[in-house]
């Protein structure tokens, strides 16, 4: 691979393409690698009118190229007699077909002269992809191609670049371009080793036989090495670049050709199954719908690296975003985040190494002769198509993450099971995904400022527990919480605190369920803050005694009760040995124990209660990502111990609606309770 920006030279043109400056050599020239100097070429035309000028593939190989076989077949026959003949049209065609594929090619498009980088010459003459297209069942030219293209060049030129990642919508090409990053590489290449990986084993061997084989079947003689045949025209294994064995079929045709000694394999999703190879091209498909992408990225860095830390390869990360695991979601963003081609550092290198490419739909579609689109006419067109579908928020979630407008609507998920309007849950998440918690919130700790524990303070720590809205503090009311020896609670009928405790500390692994503690503020007049979320606990400490202890701490700094979840006692018994009892829920009439019992008629009044907070007009000022990231996968027919900030911030709604009385209630559209309800009474007859 040449890792020199060849078209970083003063002449020529400078464009800045999704944040990342690329190069053009000028009109009709090209940077011939090994001169190192410009080249003119001109520039094809289809026609003398500029109107019939476009991309043409059938018209641009000519008859030598339509009917290269048929020739080259004739020149095989009189080769026979003499080694040294070479049809000399042959020859040229052949010289042309190379110069394009390894340094660009100009053509005239309308009225507008268009370069085209050596990989995107390649898909577009070689890379068979389907037989309804206008050009023969190889790929057409589109704009958007063209700018990824040239913004991949460029990356494989950058020497402190490991490759590109690609974002993308369905049926976009992307694994087309793939195959084509790959077979370009690895049939020009003397001892490459391109890999593919994806995200199950079978959709990896999918993406080499059922597409790459088949675009290599098709690939022009000219292009084509010798490969081994042992395994038949079509090997299911991958490809190598080699003799076929003596043994083999055509091995005697075979044995005094040149060879490469390349080879492409394709290995299972396992993370680790490339670890310890060479690697001087990857195709890593569909990585943002595995388990642990970071992981995967660190193993194959390693794997384009020579023993002493040079770049040797180039890896091509495609993927669309759908149904991702909410979970996974941070790991994602920070990938997405780490390549940002704007912040890069004192070696021109990128956080994580890679430079990002987000292909927006409103490129990909709607393509006139010249490959031309109208952006505003396609937003218009998915908008009306999206205007359709509201009413059923799963098929319009699922038709954005089809054909996202923007990187926010690609990291959308799905849920399918989920009772709520996932329509304001993934726009307020479009929202809040790509800002920094530390700009959202103020991070800390809680600490006793008196040895009778009568006072607590918040103290800013970006490794804190303890998030509060911004702002929020400078609210607060006093929370001294004893006055003449008596306990008071000041903000009872303002802040309501809600529980799901934990039973015990982490285990020796790290693992344990999280703890939750959520609070929320009810109503009043004039704060910016009345009907929302204003606490979230974060952190699972080590000892179960550490949470409890933080739970006594919330409750006298927002001056407030709590409604705890009594299936796990201890943090009640712990609060009740510090004499708070008067500061734990109390739900049932006859006074017995505190908090509330874990039942399906309690989930129940949790999802409703959820469902009318999403559905009010605070919900689109909620700061809190863990909260939403909980109300976006919950699922009423599965058990909830995982999602602590969902059972946490129902409780304290049920503290404020229902055991509180405030001054103003929300109520629930009786069309989202009976859907809620119908759930779980449909749960309830299983």
């Amino acid at each position: 691979m040449h890792f020199n920006n060849h078209w970083g030279t003063d002449e020529g043109s400078e464009l800045t393409i999704q944040g990342y400056k690329v190069h053009l050599p000028p009109v009709g020239y090209v940077w011939n690698h090994n001169t190192g100097e410009l080249q003119h070429v001109g520039v094809w035309r289809r026609s003398t009118e500029d109107k019939e000028c476009y991309w043409d593939r059938r018209i641009f190989l000519g008859e030598v190229g339509v009917n290269y076989d048929e020739y080259a077949d004739k020149e095989d026959e009189k080769r026979k007699i003499d080694k040294s003949f070479r049809d000399q049209k042959l020859e040229a065609f052949r010289r042309k077909q190379w110069q394009h594929r390894l340094y660009g090619f100009w053509f005239r498009n309308n009225d507008e002269d268009v370069f085209i980088s050596g990989l995107h010459f390649f898909m577009l003459t070689s890379i068979f992809a389907a037989p309804n297209t206008y050009n023969q069942g190889f790929p057409d030219y589109y704009k958007s191609d063209q700018d990824f293209f040239i913004h991949f060049n460029a990356v494989v030129e950058n020497p402190r670049a490991y490759g590109s990642i690609l974002l993308s919508k369905r049926r976009s090409g992307k694994t087309l371009k793939a195959i084509a990053f790959l077979l370009d590489h690895a049939t020009r290449t003397s001892f490459a080793h391109a890999g593919i990986q994806s995200k199950t084993d079978t959709d990896a061997e999918l993406v080499v036989y059922g597409g790459l084989l088949k675009c290599f079947d098709k690939v022009p003689r000219y292009f084509k090495p010798i490969y081994d045949l042992s395994g038949g025209l079509l090997p299911k294994k991958g490809i190598d670049f080699k003799h076929t064995p003596r043994r083999g079929f055509k091995s005697k045709e075979q044995s005094n050709a040149f060879v490469l000694n390349s080879s492409i394999s394709f290995k299972s999703s396992n993370n680790l199954a490339y670890d310890g190879s060479r690697l001087t091209a990857m195709c890593n498909d569909e990585f943002f719908k595995i388990k642990n992408s970071s992981e995967r990225l660190r193993v194959l860095e390693y794997c384009i690296k020579d023993n002493q830390g040079k770049i040797i390869g180039k890896i091509m990360n495609t993927s669309t975003v759908e149904n991702i695991d909410a979970d996974s979601l941070a790991d994602y963003v920070k990938i997405w985040d780490g390549a940002n081609p704007e912040e890069v550092n004192t070696l021109g290198a990128t956080k994580n190494g890679y430079i990002r490419y987000f292909l927006n739909s409103s490129v990909t579609r709607g393509y006139d002769k010249y490959g031309n689109y109208d952006e505003q006419k396609n937003v218009e067109e998915i908008m009306e198509e999206r205007k359709m579908l509201r009413g059923d928020s799963q098929a319009y979630n699922s038709k954005i993450r089809k054909e996202p407008l923007s990187v926010e609507e690609a990291f959308r998920s799905a849920q399918s099971k989920s009772p709520f309007n996932m329509e304001r849950i993934d726009s307020l998440m479009d929202g809040l995904t790509f800002l920094e918690d530390k700009d959202l919130v103020d991070m800390g700790r809680l600490e006793w400022s008196g040895d009778d524990k009568s006072s607590v303070v918040f103290v800013p720590d970006s490794n804190g527990r303890f998030w509060f809205a911004k702002g929020f503090l400078s609210e607060l009311n006093a929370n001294n919480v004893i006055n003449n020896g008596r306990f008071l609670r000041p903000n009872s009928r303002l802040n309501h605190i809600g529980v799901d405790p934990i039973s015990h500390g982490k285990t020796a692994t790290g693992q344990g369920s999280r703890p939750g503690l959520v609070a929320f503020q009810g109503f009043k007049p004039g704060s910016e803050f009345s009907e929302k979320f204003i606490m979230v606990y974060v952190k699972r400490p080590q000892k179960a005694e550490e949470f409890f202890d933080d739970v006594h701490k919330s409750i006298v700094f927002l001056g407030c009760k709590a409604l705890i979840e009594n299936n796990k006692i201890g943090c009640i018994k712990y609060l009740q040995r510090h004499s708070m009892d008067l500061f734990l829920q109390q739900v049932t009439k006859n006074r017995g124990e505190p908090g509330i019992p874990t039942s399906t008629k309690v989930h129940e009044l949790m999802f409703n209660h959820i469902n009318d907070f999403i559905e009010s007009d605070g919900f689109l000022d909620l700061v809190f990502k863990p909260l939403v990231l909980d109300y976006r996968s919950v699922d009423p027919m599965k058990k909830l111990e995982k999602y602590d900030y969902f059972i946490a911030s129902a409780l304290s709604l049920i503290q404020c609606y229902v055991y509180m009385a405030p001054k103003k209630q929300t109520t629930t559209s009786d069309k989202q309770t009976s859907k809620v309800s119908r759930l779980f009474r449909a749960k309830r007859k299983r």
